[in-house]
């Protein structure tokens, strides 16, 4: 049989693997052997001696007791004087859920967070390791491709630990400022036809399924602050309105029917309501046909009105009405843009 060399250490300086009960967090780490493997694999200087030595030590030196121990402090201490490479970097990432676990146990779940920003424990979605506080969900992580070690790995999200990071908001929801400034859609003052490239439709839908997961914990303001020159608003007529036009697109879903008709054939584009994300997002912010206010905007955001267009009675009556209730400073415009339209039938028909 070959000679296996066995590694002796010093008694100050090796550590026991003995049950411990954490006094600050109420929590009881205990070293499981897949962990304990792991890190004799990373330099830890584990003992595999008897408990027996560990417990004479102790009533030698009261001392000894705490310092012989393994803990999570110990650990991370070690994380952070440790030299990454390849190899460390593979054991990493192999034993980070159980390094997680473990450390954790040693820390109130606001010091946490603060720990985390000194050791590559939290594996990113694009197999990388980061020190940071916090770290994005994995939900939104098509959304941002240039940021994937931003992001949480799914897998890790899943776990019991993965749990834990939500509970003390390491792992947090993306931020809306985030995505305003990566998103990669080009600045605009005007509309956009829909591109037919998949990327480009997927990036939007992406888009959409973020803004509308978190729609109701914002007003609609935010989303017009951030995404004031995007194109995002899709339309029936295959175009992309930037938000900044929000009230040149009618919402087909509420309001006065024969407003709404006569704003369609003036040739005021329509929401896609095929979009069902778009739809939650943004029918609060377009025009509503209802309102006065958001009917003269809407007209005066046209860049040409179908002005020859023929208006039944009712339509007329509708619109008229509506313009008539309106205390906007923008009224004599469209008092100039009524002055176009075929609203009234002569006595000779």
């Amino acid at each position: 049989n070959p000679q296996v060399q066995l590694p002796w250490f010093q008694l100050k300086s090796a550590y026991f693997c003995t049950k411990l009960n954490c006094e600050e967090t109420g929590k009881v780490a205990v070293v499981s052997p897949e962990l304990r493997e792991a890190l004799v694999a990373l330099g830890m200087p584990l003992t595999s001696a008897p408990q027996l030595i560990y417990k004479s030590c102790s009533k030698i030196d009261e001392r000894y007791e705490k310092l012989a121990r393994i803990d999570p402090h110990k650990v991370i201490k070690h994380l952070q004087q440790m030299k990454v490479c390849d190899s460390t970097e593979v054991l990493l990432r192999q034993n980070v859920e159980h390094l997680l676990k473990y450390c954790s146990r040693g820390y109130t779940e606001n010091e946490f967070p603060s720990v985390l920003q000194a050791v590559p424990l939290l594996l990113a979605s694009d197999g990388s390791l980061q020190k940071s506080s916090h770290i994005y969900e994995s939900k939104f992580t098509a959304l941002l491709p240039g940021l994937a070690k931003s992001f949480i790995d799914p897998n890790l999200e899943r776990s019991e630990v993965g749990k834990y990071l939500l509970q003390c908001k390491v792992i947090v929801p993306l931020p809306i400022e985030v995505v305003a400034h990566h998103i990669e859609l080009p600045d605009t003052k005007f509309p956009i036809p829909v591109s037919s490239e998949p990327n480009s439709m997927q990036i939007l839908t992406n888009l959409w399924e973020y803004l509308s997961e978190y729609s109701r914990t914002w007003s609609s303001d935010i989303v017009l602050h951030y995404f004031h020159c995007k194109a995002i608003i899709p339309t029936m007529d295959e175009r992309l309105f930037p938000v900044s036009l929000c009230k040149a697109v009618i919402n087909t879903v509420i309001g006065d029917s024969d407003v709404q008709n006569v704003l369609t054939k003036l040739g005021c584009p329509l929401l896609d309501c095929g979009r069902q994300k778009a739809v939650q997002v943004f029918h609060n912010v377009i025009t509503q046909c209802s309102s006065p206010e958001d009917v003269i905007e809407c007209l005066c955001l046209q860049p040409t009105l179908n002005c020859k267009v023929e208006l039944n009675a009712e339509e007329v009556r509708a619109f008229i009405e509506c313009i008539r209730k309106s205390k906007s400073i923008k009224k004599l415009e469209v008092t100039r843009i009524l002055s176009r339209l075929r609203l009234f039938q002569t006595t000779d028909g």
